[in-house]
């Protein structure tokens, strides 16, 4: 199984992995094909310093849906709730609007749209591009409700643990891929999630290291200035557009961009802005008796930030960018 998890994968190495077929022809549908044109990280991912590596939402999705495959194969579950399990895993980021979460908070702010609702609209057909995978849900009497409810948490027996534990399927693929932005990996996602089933939890287990490698990223890489920059001016620039509209949410990053081609930043001073983070630290003193404890070990601190951003080195439009954000 550790030879199956690739960065990228072609139509071969799906129908090749996959032993459902329902879940090649989810795959093949226009809302899933979209994936591949949004980016994994968002404006991050345009900056000089990272450009050279690029992931997309479409690759991580494929490798979720691996993981989530694995997990129900493992567990021994029945081919009807392995096939809900692994298409909820590869639906996860359906939702995700152009440059992810670096633009998502204007259309909150504008129209009260996030992904968590645009993932709702794709997978009942309430928007155009979600009618195929719709479509291929009914046909293949898979619950479309049954599936949101993986997604957001909402289940917590066996069958969703991998969704709504803080070890969870979404997390491990998404820190073995983002490591490779920054440096090699430290930790196997097949690994981490066996440690994970066999609920080994201790000082010795993989699960410690991957909770700390998360720390690690997410310092590297989101809250770095380089990430905290690259994701408010990318709002700046499209935040000083009229014409935003809540179907540009479920455009691809090349028509996004092509739409605002001629936005520009406002103002040129430095600025200090207030980000929201988050420390993961291990609480080697806790032991995890059950999944329900997983959160007194591996646990999430909130609190504010202060960065100094300066702005981009000159009046630059979107236009004369397209060839590094396209």
């Amino acid at each position: 199984m550790e030879d199956c998890l690739k960065f990228k994968y072609s139509h071969e190495d799906i129908i090749r992995l996959f032993e459902d077929g329902e879940i090649v022809s989810i795959c093949e549908t226009a809302a899933f094909q979209r994936l591949k044109g949004i980016s994994f990280l968002g404006a991050v991912e345009r900056t000089p310093a990272y450009s050279k590596r690029r992931h997309n939402r479409f690759d991580h999705s494929i490798g979720v849906a691996l993981l989530a495959q694995h997990y129900a194969k493992k567990l021994g579950f029945a081919a009807v709730d392995r096939i809900k399990i692994v298409a909820a895993a590869l639906l996860h980021d359906i939702g995700h609007a152009p440059l992810s979460h670096s633009i998502e908070p204007l259309f909150v702010e504008r129209f009260g749209l996030d992904h968590h609702i645009a993932t709702e609209n794709i997978l009942k057909g309430k928007v155009a591009i979600g009618r195929g995978v719709s479509s291929a849900l009914a046909g293949f009497k898979i619950d479309v409700d049954e599936i949101i409810n993986l997604i957001s948490c909402g289940d917590t027996s066996s069958r969703g643990r991998i969704f709504s534990s803080p070890i969870n399927v979404d997390t491990i693929e998404a820190i073995w891929r983002g490591g490779s932005y920054v440096r090699k990996q430290f930790f196997n996602p097949i690994s981490v999630l066996d440690a994970f089933i066999d609920c080994d939890f201790d000082s010795t287990s993989i699960v410690d290291r991957f909770w700390s490698e998360k720390d690690a990223f997410y310092w590297l890489m989101i809250y770095s200035k380089d990430g905290v920059a690259a994701d408010y001016w990318a709002r700046n620039r499209i935040g000083s557009c009229k014409n935003l509209s809540p179907d540009d949410f479920y455009l691809t990053e090349r028509h996004f961009l092509n739409k605002f081609a001629a936005a520009t930043n406002e103002g040129h001073d430095s600025i200090e802005v207030d980000i929201k983070v988050r420390k993961f630290e291990v609480d080697t003193l806790e032991k995890v008796s059950s999944y329900d404890s997983l959160s007194r070990r591996y646990k999430v601190v909130k609190f504010k930030k202060s960065i100094l951003l300066h702005p981009p080195s000159r009046k630059l439009k979107i236009s004369s960018l397209t060839k590094s954000l396209i």
